[in-house]
């Protein structure tokens, strides 16, 4: 039995084949749209590529600038015609270009998909600018590579920062290099940040090898307890403070003077201290030295029955035994205030040039000075003294008498 037209229609015939064919092929009107809106992608593009902040470019394979934008002209100082007479390789340094080229034969050959490296371009006005390039690869699509897409960031800015920051540390690393003390700093927690060389030199340590370790670490526990209670002292109160110190080296304990003073970041909180070291050990020895002779020297003078006295050229008298007291009858407070005014006052006139005279000598010739003469006791009696002298270097370079005075005799 035949199926009507009407049937077949209804149950998928030609009827319905042939409406389906009418309706695949796109309108004209569906093409127009496509191609309005591929214009406007590409419209977008150009306005985006051309008002980019950052210098844009593609390039073609051999290097040749295929588009420019406005931000990389003006990063090189080249219009863009003549940026696009030539290549990047004309304008980038000579010391970059083998890495740059390098960076490229291994995205054409599929090494890598994309780069990033700082480099040097030669500006037209002839100096040199810094800038930070990141190429990728545009492919087609048969897959085989179109062009190189650019982007190129302006740094010589920074650049010529951190270069000034370099040079900074340079100079700072060479001042505390050469400096006689040792100089540290440390974090806030203890732990060792900075070391110069004669805090190497002087520990038999290197700065690799204290750097982030704490004083317990280097140092006996006592003197680590001791350096970290001055370190929190400092972080307390916040001000530098100066503090006596002693560190066992190698050859034995050094008594230092360490100025410990506290670091400070942007915000005022303290980040580090630091601190200076002034080895005075050889001075706290001569010191105990000078302690030990002038303790001898003092109980040698007061067993000497003579009266023991040192004077500058003047007359002016800086030391006396206090045997002058039972002698003289004037104390050494006395002696002291009132100098060559009360020796000479005191004299008897007749002898006051004679004395004088010899005195000078002392100096003037280097000839002991080795005199008997009459001077007044405060109670009014005359008495004779035999007094000796020599000259010796004092301790400015200048010369000072240092003599003996004895009591011969009593007169009217």
């Amino acid at each position: 039995m035949k199926e009507s037209g009407q049937e077949q229609r209804r149950r998928g015939g030609r009827p319905r084949a042939r409406a389906t064919s009418h309706a695949s092929p796109p309108a004209p009107k569906s093409r127009k749209s496509s191609a309005r809106a591929i214009a406007k992608k590409e419209a977008e593009f150009r306005r985006a590529f051309d008002q980019a902040a950052i210098g844009m470019a593609l390039v073609g394979l051999d290097g040749a600038w295929l588009r420019v934008n406005p931000a990389l002209c003006q990063i090189v100082g080249y219009s863009e015609q003549e940026l696009l007479a030539t290549n990047f390789q004309s304008i980038t340094h000579p010391e970059d270009l083998s890495a740059d080229l390098n960076f490229v034969g291994q995205m054409v050959c599929g090494e890598i998909r994309s780069y990033q490296m700082e480099k040097r371009y030669l500006h037209k006005a002839k100096h040199v600018v810094w800038v930070l390039l990141s190429v990728s690869l545009v492919y087609g699509e048969d897959g085989k590579p179109l062009f190189f897409f650019s982007q190129i960031q302006d740094i010589s800015e920074r650049r010529r920062i951190e270069e000034a920051l370099q040079d900074s540390d340079k100079k700072f690393q060479a001042l505390l290099d050469n400096s006689p003390n040792m100089i540290f700093l440390k974090d806030v927690e203890g732990r060792y940040l900075l070391v110069n060389k004669e805090f190497e030199r002087a520990l038999k340590v290197r700065q690799e090898q204290i750097r982030g370790k704490k004083d317990e670490e280097v140092f006996p526990r006592e003197q680590a307890i001791a350096f970290r209670a001055n370190d929190l002292q400092v972080l307390k109160i916040g001000i530098p403070v100066e503090f006596e110190e002693v560190a066992r080296q190698e050859d034995g304990l050094h008594t230092s003077i360490v100025h410990k003073f506290p670091l400070f970041d942007a915000s005022g909180k303290i980040y580090a201290t630091g601190g200076i070291v002034t080895d005075i050990s050889e001075r706290k020895r001569a010191e105990e030295d000078l302690r030990h002779r002038e303790e001898e020297h003092r109980r040698l003078i007061e067993n000497v029955p003579e009266v023991v006295w040192k004077a500058d050229e003047r007359g002016k008298v800086f030391f006396i035994s206090e045997e002058i007291e039972r002698v003289f009858g004037y104390s050494v407070t006395e002696v002291y205030q009132q100098g060559e005014r009360l020796w000479f006052g005191r004299m008897h006139p007749e002898d006051r040039e004679r004395v004088q005279e010899a005195y000078s000598t002392l100096f003037n010739e280097d000839r002991p000075f080795d005199v008997e003469y009459r001077i007044q006791h405060r109670d009014g009696r005359w008495m004779w003294w035999h007094d000796r002298a020599g000259s010796v270097a004092g301790g400015l370079g200048e010369r000072v008498a240092v003599g003996l005075v004895a009591e011969l005799a009593y007169g009217q």
